[in-house]
């Protein structure tokens, strides 16, 4: 019988497959497995801190009505997608990004089960800002419980200027889910742009278990990005690889810190 061997490294791997940006290596993008694809400048590791996104805060509440025709209170929040800068690499002057609110990465929920949020998601995005055509958005909460209203189908678009409103009804155990755009055709070239971040859905049980809280709860997406030598992101033609999205090598790679603290 063979025996299929799972290395830490592997698991590394597979975990980074649909992620967003947090972790920046400078390697192979599996954009199309092909060996001369796009490089990126050296950088000296380690100079920068991880950056840690910004706490969402609700604008307001409203009343919604579940699934099970019970109206209830909701926490309602403004998240529009926009151009920004990040400064991503040392050194160099800071990256044009698309973020959800102009923020790379996005801002993180923290939301609890059984307490819906609303999420007015407006596309901020033009062709004058970014030179890009086809800008079309669908907000997607990746994991969620989510009616097909607010689920973000890849047809279910925002265009350009307008505002869409999603409800997150919570009804399921704690999870660290995240959300990104899910535009059809334009997926891959908007998350690694930047569209993408954290909503972390916490609840009892949870609590109970002592898990690391606060400041302690780290989420870590990870993601391969090109730059130019301006320190620009490289507009990749084709991300349409899977496997060996990440290399070993990109695993030694990483360009920034996080410092940690013990007991």
């Amino acid at each position: 019988m063979h025996e299929w061997k799972f290395s830490r490294r592997d698991a590394l791997k597979l975990s980074a497959l649909g992620a967003g940006s947090l972790l920046l290596p400078l390697g192979r993008l599996g954009l199309s497995l092909a060996d001369n694809g796009p490089t990126s400048p050296p950088v000296p590791l380690f100079q920068l801190p991880l950056p840690m996104p910004s706490q969402a805060r609700p604008v307001g509440t409203t009343i919604v009505t579940t699934p099970s025709s019970v109206a209830v209170e909701a926490d309602v929040y403004d998240l529009t997608a926009r151009v920004g800068d990040a400064q991503i690499l040392p050194g160099f002057k800071p990256t044009r990004i698309w973020g959800y609110n102009g923020l790379f990465p996005g801002p993180l929920f923290r939301a609890r089960r059984g307490r819906p949020i609303v999420v007015r998601h407006t596309n901020g995005l033009t062709f004058a800002d970014t030179g890009a055509q086809e800008l079309g958005l669908s907000d997607h909460l990746h994991g969620g419980n989510v009616d097909g209203f607010s689920d973000g189908h890849p047809y279910n678009e925002i265009a350009p200027g307008a505002v869409k409103r999603h409800t997150y009804f919570n009804d399921q155990p704690a999870a660290t889910m995240w959300y990104h755009d899910h535009g059809i055709h334009h997926t891959a070239r908007n998350v690694y742009h930047g569209l993408g971040s954290f909503y972390l859905l916490g609840d009892a049980h949870e609590d109970s278990l002592n898990l690391p809280s606060g400041e302690f709860d780290v989420p870590l997406l990870i993601q391969t990005k090109y730059f130019n030598a301006d320190g620009s992101l490289t507009e990749v033609v084709r991300l349409d690889g899977i496997r060996d999205a990440l290399s070993d090598e990109d695993l030694e790679k990483f360009v920034q810190r996080f410092p940690v603290e013990r007991n």
